[in-house]
């Protein structure tokens, strides 16, 4: 489930609402920021975006993996997703 603005996960207790308290066993994505979706956010997804950082969808090196937050834009906003979540794991 996905929450909106950022790419995050809904909160534990939104969760639990919509699922009548029963959240166990829930695997979710890692946040923004794994643009090779191997479950970490590290060199690998930072080398990803800056080859196509300040592309725009359908122009240049634009990189729709890079674009953490689906505004159509390899962008410093794309950036700053990534570092806020550099050097975390996501759910196995």
């Amino acid at each position: 489930m996905s929450g909106g603005a950022g790419n995050g996960v809904v909160g534990q207790a939104s969760l639990g609402r919509r699922t009548g308290g029963n959240v166990s066993g829930v695997a979710v994505p890692l946040k923004g920021g794994d643009a090779n979706n191997d479950n970490a956010v590290d060199i690998g997804d930072l080398l990803i975006l800056i080859t196509s950082y300040n592309q725009q969808q359908n122009v240049g090196n634009y990189n729709a993996n890079a674009d953490f937050n689906s505004d159509g834009a390899n962008d410093i906003a794309d950036l700053l997703l990534l570092i806020g979540n550099y050097n975390q794991l996501g759910d196995n």
